[in-house]
């Protein structure tokens, strides 16, 4: 059998994000893989962020140099000793340097790159067994030498590990030969487009699957369009127990193509997704909606415009292995659709290895997992057990439709305030990774200022929830001064950016001071029964 061929993207949703650093790269790079592979494989090892890789032939050193470049991976990369390839190999498919490994010899990456000697049929590979999260496998082509390398590098990679293989092609019918067989025992294969490149994800070991939490996630859309289909993609494919989650996608009120690109995506894993309609509009509704619906204990809350890592799921319900943990976010990182503007890096907040843009809803708080501010949970990746949302009155109104945004409120921010104050623990995973899909329209400073000015009805709607609805203003706002109203620089934007803020808090404060009804909407004890207040179709009609 043939192995499928997919985009790399396909495999490793968000891979597309990682952009490769190559080392000193010179033309004889050519001569050990093309240049779309050797993208491949520095992008994988800056999606995979590796600890420990073990490497079949090292020939002159530059793969493993460009993996520890894009990686902070200790690696173990094995060769014959010198002198002895000749002998053994096929000069007609296989070559051997005088020195292996000569690309990494002087380089600040050496100490980290660990050549080792032996023939890959007899080596004793036991002190490295069940402890790599990375394998490749680009040693000797024949079919038998292909076969051992492979029952080794399963031996070699962790559960949740990832083995990659080189020269998939006619010139080496060894290695599809090989790998062929392997698919057919049951092992899932990929071959990487315009590459000769195979990639194996190795299952998570799940000891007791009955012990795991079942999870629901809850994927609300409101017009998400091209967006949705990667996004639910992404979610199915999971390395997480089929029986131990649910997801379910919830069309929001959406009048594109959203229902179609869901359900095609659902009919392909029946039993991992479920199309729900709500049109009540509001990202609250659509969130409720699937709390209402979950059959999980706990409730993990994504957009649709995010691609999740395969772990992303099993990293979340390590979180909740403590009964005393209520709360899990992750890591965020963007993947922009375009190359952004010089500014946005300007809008980065940081505090020791703490990274953070409210913005664009980025997060990356390190490499280990700790005990958070709930503040820190962004609503793309926010988990949460289902009674304490029900418990803590579930989230408030959120991204309501333009012409409803004096229904709007402050979203999740109001559910994690309610967390912090409660005391109930909150963690930070960093293996729950995932990756936030930026289209090109959301950087400009013109979306960012619309952005900012829902953020001040957000903000003046948590004002008046802690003050019992009382109207403070301000209910007017200066106009900026005309040499600001089109700065480009990132001190100028800021300065636009707060004013848009301004503007939102004070149209809201006169919105609520001059109407009774949206001032007890404001009040409300809590949400869960999400539907709008009467009247709301007036307003909606009214912008039609």
């Amino acid at each position: 059998m043939a192995l499928p061929t997919v985009p790399l993207a396909q495999v490793l949703p968000g891979s597309a994000a990682c952009e490769p650093r190559y080392f000193e790269l010179t033309d004889d790079y050519r001569e050990m893989m093309v240049p779309a592979e050797l993208d491949t494989l520095c992008r994988i090892a800056a999606y995979w962020r590796p600890e420990r890789l073990f490497e079949f032939g090292t020939y002159l050193g530059g793969s493993a140099l460009q993996v520890a470049a894009n990686s902070e991976a200790e690696i173990y990369t094995l060769d014959l000793p010198p002198g002895e390839g000749q002998e053994v190999l096929d000069k007609d498919i296989d070559v051997y340097p005088d020195e292996p490994g000569r690309k990494f010899h002087g380089t600040p990456y050496e100490s980290r790159i660990h050549q080792l000697y032996g023939n890959s049929l007899t080596f004793d590979y036991s002190t490295h067994h069940g402890l790599c999260d990375m394998v490749f496998v680009d040693a000797n082509h024949h079919y038998e030498h292909v076969c051992s390398d492979t029952d080794n590098a399963l031996k070699l990679v962790r559960p949740g590990g990832l083995v990659l293989w080189h020269d998939y092609a006619d010139y080496a019918p060894g290695v599809m030969q090989a790998l062929d067989e392997l698919a057919e025992s049951g092992r899932t294969l990929f071959h990487i487009e315009n590459t000769s490149m195979v990639v194996h994800l190795v299952p998570r070991e799940v000891p007791d699957e009955s012990a795991l939490p079942f999870v629901t996630v809850v994927l609300p859309s409101r017009n998400g369009g091209s967006r949705v289909g990667p996004a639910l993609a992404s979610l199915a494919r999971q390395d997480y127990p089929a029986g131990r989650f649910e997801i379910l996608a919830i069309d929001n009120g959406s009048t594109d193509g959203t229902k179609a690109a869901m359900e095609a995506v659902a009919a392909a894993h029946p039993s991992r997704i479920r199309y729900i309609d709500e049109p009540e509009p509001g990202l609250m509704s659509g969130r409720h909606r699937g709390v209402a619906e979950a059959r999980g204990d706990v409730v993990t809350f994504t957009d649709d415009d995010i691609l999740a890592h395969p772990h992303w799921l099993a990293e979340i319900a390590e979180g909740f292995a403590d009964p005393d943990v209520h709360c899990v976010g992750g890591r965020s990182a963007p993947q922009y659709a375009a190359e952004p503007p010089d500014w946005v890096d300007a809008f980065w907040s940081s505090e020791g290895e703490n990274r953070w843009m409210v913005y664009l809803s980025l997060v990356d708080l390190g490499e280990e997992p700790k005990a958070i501010d709930p503040l820190f949970v962004f609503g793309l990746n926010f988990s949460i057990r289902k009674q304490t949302f029900l418990d803590l009155g579930g989230t408030h109104p959120d991204c309501i439709p333009k012409s409803l945004q004096r229904f709007q409120g402050d979203g999740e921010t109001g559910l994690a305030n309610r967390l912090k104050s409660s005391g109930l623990e909150t963690v930070y995973r960093p293996g729950a990774r995932l990756w936030h899909v930026i289209d090109k329209e959301r950087l400009t400073i013109e979306a960012w200022e619309s952005h900012q000015f829902y953020h001040g009805v957000c903000d003046s709607f948590t004002r008046l929830r802690a003050n019992g609805g009382e109207v403070e203003g301000p209910f007017e706002v200066k106009k900026l001064k005309r040499r600001h109203r089109k700065a480009t620089d990132a001190e100028g934007i800021r300065r636009r950016l707060a004013h848009a803020h301004e503007r939102g808090f004070a149209w809201h404060q006169r919105e609520v001071r001059d109407d009774p009804a949206l001032r007890a909407w404001v009040l409300k004890e809590d949400y869960l029964d999400y539907r709008l207040p009467e009247g709301w179709r007036a307003y909606a009609d009214a912008s039609a």
